[in-house]
Order: C-alpha cells, then sequence, then structure tokens
C-alpha cells in the first residue's frame, strides 16, 4: 500500500504478485492486484486480463468482500473497451461483498453509487451500512470526516 500511495504502482504490482506465491489465500492482496490491473486497463484484451484475474482469485478465495467489490468495480467500469461493463451483474457482486466482509465500507460506497437516485435501494443499502458498521477501505477512509467516525 506504501508503494501505491508514492505511485510506484508497478513496483507494488510485482510485490503483490511475489506476496500471493506465499499468501495464496488473502483477499486483500488478490484485490489490490485486480485494482492495480484494472486501473491500467485501456484495450478490451487489458479488461479480460484483469477479469482473468478476478475470475483466478474467487477460485482461491471465493468469500472475500474486498476481491468480489474490486470485481463488481470492474463490471461498473464504462470504458468503451470493457466488455465487462454490466451494473446487473455489479450490483449482484456488491451483495455478495457486503454479506462475506460487511466490515469493508467500500462496499457499501460502491453499492451507494450504484443506488443513488433510485429511493428505497438507497436507504436499505444505508440502514444496513449503519448496522454492519464498516470499519476499513479506501474509500471508507478518504470520505470519513474523523478517525473517530462511524457508519453514520
Amino acid at each position: 500500500m506504501l508503494e501505491l500511495r508514492n505511485g510506484y504502482f508497478q513496483e507494488a504490482e510485482e510485490m503483490v504478485k511475489a506476496s500471493l506465491k506465499i499468501h495464496n489465500a488473502t483477499g486483500r492482496l488478490w484485490a489490490t492486484l485486480i485494482q492495480l490491473e484494472h486501473a491500467r486497463s485501456n484495450s478490451k484484451e487489458d479488461f479480460e486480463a484483469t477479469y482473468r484475474t478476478f475470475i483466478r482469485s474467487l477460485n482461491e478465495i471465493p468469500k472475500s468482500g474486498e476481491v468480489w467489490c474490486e470485481g463488481a468495480r470492474l463490471h461498473m467500469n464504462s470504458h468503451p473497451c470493457n466488455p465487462y461493463y454490466d451494473l446487473e451483474m455489479a450490483k449482484k457482486y456488491l451483495e455478495f461483498a457486503i454479506q462475506f466482509t460487511p466490515q469493508y465500507g467500500d462496499s457499501f460506497l460502491e453499492m451507494l453509487k450504484l443506488t443513488m437516485g433510485s429511493g428505497t435501494d438507497e436507504d436499505l443499502v444505508r440502514q444496513h451500512c449503519i448496522h454492519s458498521e464498516p470499519n476499513y477501505g479506501v474509500l471508507w477512509f478518504y470520505f470519513k470526516n474523523s478517525v473517530l467516525d462511524n457508519a453514520v
């Protein structure tokens, strides 16, 4: 994560791949790899490679909310070369993410983004978030006013 924050994306990806050889059942590592590949996807082949990494990660750790959230983000990307753009599938993946890892706040934020403007769904997501009390995630920390804030 330090490499990522400092903009050393290639080094971060190499480090994640090396770490996965030892810790292949770590959802956060798989999610980071998917995120790195997704961030540099500009062609259909790039998006397909990212999707293959997502599927491979599910074979290793199928109940990781972080991994499901990254899969949803891939399906929410409307880039013209992304053959996986599918908001219904993204919603399904986010439901899995929230079910498997409710403490991961980024999944709730992505679900809110997906349901904005739909009224009832948005309120349900907020209530579920409050009851789950998520406590981590890159976006989750970014949007908090204070480290003492909770899901409210």
